[in-house]
């Protein structure tokens, strides 16, 4: 019991101290605006869901046993990356056979071109007859035929050979692998999923009354586990779901960092009518002790208050704040620095 007490005493004495020192600092500097009287378009909020706008099945280009597995699922590769490689033992076989095939045909080849420019000159000179120079024509081009014919057959083995290798066609992550080492697998059979986690959108379903207020300038705000996300208007679909009569809007993610697929976010759309609203500054509006805050002035001190922001205004926030008047004074720079209490010091409005 004793301890407890003792432990309570110094932790008010630990909470005085902090406050006599507080009281001893010097007035942190402020800047400070008025809060004025307009009119907004107050924010609807709804709830939409992320998505990844490049997600990928990989398929195989070629039957055959799988060889090695280079990756994990999770795993992050660069695009082209070899993730999957198939047997390709009888390939190189028949890449061999066809490659000697062309050197002894291209001796041959060299040799008849030597024989038809030597009787190609003896033609000229009508010292052979046109039969026999059209006998050593024809087996030339013949075996020019072949060579063609036989060099268009080893490029198909090469790129047979290029096909047993199935690499990542974008960079990204691994989310599913199908085939692992030793199983066979068809033409054209999946062997994994891949998603590019750097391309993301925000679907939504909207009633048909706020869609006429969405263009590239609406002002358009998301959150994600309390934290904001950059979005921009990608695209409104034009076929309601007959159920819920809303429509799917589509906002693309320019910063998707922190953000995967499946995750809900809060999405703030502006509403219909306009209505009259308490103004700040957007920069008197700050996240503090995980909620939306501004902090006035008065007396040289600094009183926190917790606020609804309705909508945006050409640089301006319209709030509700229990106790907010017009004419009172908003930080609006050095918010960040200060708390509850703060003492203050206004240096330019």
């Amino acid at each position: 019991m004793f301890k407890t007490f003792q432990t309570v005493c110094i932790a008010i004495l630990g909470v005085s101290l902090s406050l006599f020192a507080a009281e001893k600092k010097p007035p942190a500097a402020v800047e400070v605006a008025k809060v004025i009287e307009g009119t907004v378009n107050p924010l609807q909020e709804f709830i939409g869901t992320a998505y990844y706008t490049k997600s990928s099945d990989l398929a195989s280009k070629e039957s055959g046993i799988i060889e090695k597995v280079t990756f994990q699922e999770g795993d992050l590769v660069e695009k082209g990356e070899t993730l999957f490689a198939l047997d390709t033992e009888l390939l190189e076989a028949e890449i061999k056979k066809t490659q000697s095939s062309l050197r002894a045909l291209l001796a041959d080849l060299n040799r008849q071109e030597k024989e038809y420019a030597r009787i190609d000159k003896l033609y000229q000179n009508r010292s052979i007859s046109e039969q026999n120079y059209e006998s050593v024509k024809y087996t030339y081009e013949k075996l020019q035929a072949q060579y063609s014919s036989l060099e268009a057959s080893l490029e198909t083995l090469f790129i047979q050979r290029a096909n047993r290798e199935i690499k990542a066609p974008y960079t990204g992550v691994v989310t599913t692998k199908l085939k692992d080492v030793g199983e066979w697998v068809a033409t054209g059979s999946s062997v994994a999923k891949i998603v590019d986690t750097r391309s993301l959108e925000i679907v939504l379903n909207v009633p048909a009354k706020f869609l006429s207020y969405l263009d590239q300038d609406s002002m358009i705000i998301a959150k994600a586990n309390g934290k904001e996300v950059s979005v921009a208007l990608g695209s409104i679909i034009p076929q309601a779901d007959i159920r819920t009569r809303t429509f799917p809007v589509k906002l693309e993610v320019i910063d998707p960092k922190g953000l995967i697929e499946g995750m809900s976010v809060l999405v703030s759309l502006p509403a219909i009518e306009r209505q009259e609203a308490l103004l700040v500054p957007r920069d008197a509006v700050i996240q503090k002790f995980n909620q939306e805050v501004i902090f006035t002035v008065k007396d040289g001190k600094a009183n926190m208050m917790p606020v609804q922001v309705i909508g945006f205004e050409e640089g301006q926030a319209a709030v509700s704040a229990q106790g907010l008047v017009q004419g009172a004074q908003v930080v609006v720079k050095g918010n960040e620095r200060i708390f509850p209490n703060s003492p203050v010091r206004v240096v330019g409005e």
